[in-house]
């Protein structure tokens, strides 16, 4: 005699009990509405988009090759239109997305954008026009430029502020908030104002991505907080409190790249490590 699978005892006393309980479900939902969500006036729509975009604004990405692409170029693409790369390719999305936040780094916002160009205030710091001597004699192949621009580049990543200037990053903010507002239109294509605070306390990773739900009326009234000012998130949030009180806007803050913080983004002490207390 065939043996039978031994699932098929199982199933005899399980169609049973699957039935009843369907009975029991579909009686109860027959007698409340069949969509109870439906009147309900609540976002249920997704949308695509990036949190998190460096422009020629920001040190590491200027220094790193995107020395022509500014914010509009990011809203450019991001909307769906051809744009030439800094490697000459023309790059162009499939599909558009919904929105974009251009989070470029508070810390010496725009500095090396103008330095490339020979900005005076730039030149003015004997650092930052040594760096601007250095590039241009790297381009050219030159070891001892190219070893200045190498030192920069290490110290840099250690966070150091080298070519921080208050009026020039001020000048640039106020540019790249104008730009957002450019480029966005309601319904169908989101241009979020943002920054990254760049905190790297022991070269652990404190970033946070600041998004505004404001345009550039409120999120220019103040010029973003950088991690120059202190390592502490406590300052960020600070600086948040003091701008949703002084401007009646709003602000986020998420945490950005918490994966290569060591742990510290995760800690259940404060940034001094002392334990929690309820307004932290």
């Amino acid at each position: 005699m065939a043996r039978s699978h031994p699932c098929r005892s199982v199933q005899f006393i399980y169609r049973p009990l699957v039935t009843l309980f369907a009975a029991l479900f579909w009686a109860q939902a027959a007698a409340a509405q069949y969509t109870p969500w439906a009147e309900e006036d609540f976002p249920m729509h997704l949308y695509w988009g990036d949190t998190h975009l460096h422009s020629s604004y920001s040190v590491d990405a200027n220094t790193m090759g995107n020395v022509g692409l500014p914010p509009a170029d990011a809203y450019r693409f991001a909307r769906g239109e051809a744009v030439r790369s800094n490697t000459g390719m023309v790059a162009k999305l499939n599909t558009p997305l919904d929105f974009l936040v251009v989070s470029d780094h508070a810390e010496q916002l725009g500095t090396m954008l103008k330095l490339r160009e020979g900005d005076p205030r730039m030149l003015a710091d004997p650092q930052a026009r040594q760096i601007h001597e250095a590039m241009k004699g790297s381009a050219t192949g030159d070891a001892s430029a190219m070893a200045v621009m190498q030192n920069f580049l290490v110290k840099m990543g250690r966070g150091e502020a080298l070519l921080s200037n208050d009026e020039v990053s001020s000048d640039v903010w106020q540019a790249s908030v104008a730009t957002s507002d450019k480029f966005n239109d309601p319904g169908v294509f989101t241009a979020l104002i943002g920054f990254e605070w760049t905190s790297m306390p022991g070269a652990n990773n404190l970033h946070r991505v600041v998004i505004y739900a404001d345009g550039a009326d409120r999120a220019g009234t103040l010029q973003p907080i950088s991690s120059n000012e202190g390592e502490d998130p406590a300052r960020l949030w600070t600086f948040m409190e003091h701008y949703e009180s002084s401007t009646g806007g709003r602000i986020l803050a998420i945490p950005h790249n918490g994966n290569i913080s060591n742990g510290r983004m995760f800690e259940t002490t404060d940034y001094a490590g002392k334990p929690m207390d309820r307004a932290y």
